[in-house]
């Protein structure tokens, strides 16, 4: 199906609570790809460093640079299969454009990125998307990203960057899975 070319690389992008989790894991054994969760370990380890450090430049360099390690990696796992990413450079560039970090201090086309087949915003309805947050255990004051107005904003610019949106409101897992695997 894919003979002389590399396999599709993924990308699922939203603000937490649209099901990008989920959907990645049935996307993924839909496609018998292998799932590469943003940050990739071992860099992941000093997340919460980052998270809680205080310095919102210092927080994008450091998921800037998981991206290039992610990078490096997909390139490596398309050359055997499909691969699906849950969170690529959009999430960090706009999570920090949202912070009010000036992400032009790095021309991000010039990091020798992979580029995705495809990439996907979902979307769902708010009360929705808190509703499935809270079930899980967390609440609003749980991570950094209980900000309304920033996460509204952050929703806004991924809508505008990513043209091609799949609405999770009233969809399965799986059904927005199979949704996505048609798109390619």
């Amino acid at each position: 199906m894919y003979e002389n070319t590399l396999f599709p690389f993924v990308v699922l992008e939203s603000i937490d609570g649209c099901g990008k989790t989920s959907i990645s894991h049935n996307l993924a054994s839909i496609l018998g790809a292998t799932l590469v969760k943003s940050p990739v370990e071992p860099l992941d380890a000093f997340r919460k460093v980052y998270d809680d450090c205080g310095n919102y430049t210092a927080r994008y360099l450091y998921y800037l640079s998981t991206q290039v390690v992610s990078s490096a990696r997909i390139a490596e796992l398309r050359k055997s299969g499909p691969v699906v990413c849950d969170r690529y450079l959009p999430s960090t560039v706009l999570y920090h454009r949202a912070f009010g970090v000036d992400t032009s201090v790095v021309d991000t086309d010039k990091l020798g990125l992979e580029i995705p087949s495809l990439m996907v915003c979902l979307t769902c309805r708010e009360d929705i998307r808190w509703e499935r947050i809270c079930s899980r255990g967390e609440d609003k004051d749980d991570h950094i990203e209980d900000n309304l107005a920033l996460l509204a904003k952050v929703d806004k610019m991924m809508r505008l960057e990513i043209p091609l949106h799949v609405d999770t409101s009233f969809t399965t897992p799986r059904e927005a899975a199979l949704q996505i695997a048609a798109m390619l």
